[in-house]
């Protein structure tokens, strides 16, 4: 019979992209536990809270290990989670023991009762009012922060990567994500067009959305350098943007666009990277 197992993801000893498998350390309180399966989608979640199902087995040269048939990431399943996701949530005040009394009185209904009646905080021992105070307002910062991470990884983003967006664009983040996706293209390492494309179909934008033909020119044009052109001609980059189904009547807009942004120059006929 299966097990939970919950906790934070830790080092990554091994992950394969192509296997899907992976060994990673998992924080539990105090102990590490190494966790076996196909986890590689988990090989870059630091310190994300995991709930991990599978069994415990015994390897021959590893020792103890917990063999992974499932998980899910960013709810505790249980109380102990929940003592565990609280007390190192970086809330002020809170460690495991101020955790496990406020565990104790609500029980799953924990995460409800900080975001939607914080004041019966100060039913817990050694809470007041002030403390419940901040306790609420800090988790109600961080649940704004953990909804935007759920949003943006369901959008096949990795964690690293999230990061790397939200460290960028700081309380835009959201809006960039959802109005001008192909913005990422242009400002995130590690996002290119087709990522960035990929992102947008999936929130319903339009094939010949602007912002879609901007970052369609910057990819043809990184392509041809990468083909070793120093430039492309337009009728090339219109070529280009066809092959990508890519409208090319908003081309000239487009490039217009990109130039007075600094990122691209054209000369004539001529068209490259700024």
């Amino acid at each position: 019979m299966s097990v939970w197992l919950e906790g934070y993801v830790g080092r990554v000893v091994y992950s394969s992209v192509e296997t899907g498998y992976a060994v990673f350390k998992l924080r539990c309180h105090d102990v590490e536990v190494t966790a076996v399966g196909a986890l590689s989608t988990l090989a870059e979640a630091d310190d994300e809270f995991v709930a991990l199902e599978g069994d415990w087995f015994d390897h021959p040269v590893y020792g103890r290990q917990f063999e992974v048939t499932g998980f899910l990431t960013g709810t505790p399943q249980s109380l102990e989670g929940m003592r565990l996701y609280l007390a190192s949530s970086d809330i002020p005040g809170v460690g495991p023991s101020l955790a496990g009394r406020i565990v104790d009185a609500f029980g799953m209904e924990t995460p409800k009762i900080l975001a939607e009646h914080p004041e019966r905080l100060v039913e817990v021992r050694g809470i007041g009012a002030a403390r419940a105070q901040v306790i609420t307002a800090k988790w109600v910062a961080d649940e704004e922060g953990r909804t935007l991470t759920i949003a943006l990884r369901g959008l096949g983003l990795s964690p690293r990567l999230v990061d790397r967006i939200r460290r960028f664009y700081g309380d835009k983040t959201g809006a960039v994500v959802a109005r001008d996706p192909y913005r990422l293209a242009e400002d995130i390492r590690g996002v290119g067009f087709r990522r960035a494309d990929e992102i947008a179909k999936k929130q319903g934008l339009a094939l010949d959305d602007p912002g879609r033909v901007r970052a369609a020119i910057l990819f043809v044009l990184e392509k041809g350098a990468s083909n070793g052109h120093c430039f492309l001609p337009e009728a090339d980059v219109s070529t280009g943007l066809a092959d990508l189904e890519v409208p090319t009547d908003q081309l000239d807009c487009a490039l217009q666009i990109q130039v007075d942004a600094g990122r691209v120059v054209v000369e004539d006929d001529r068209i490259w990277q700024a």
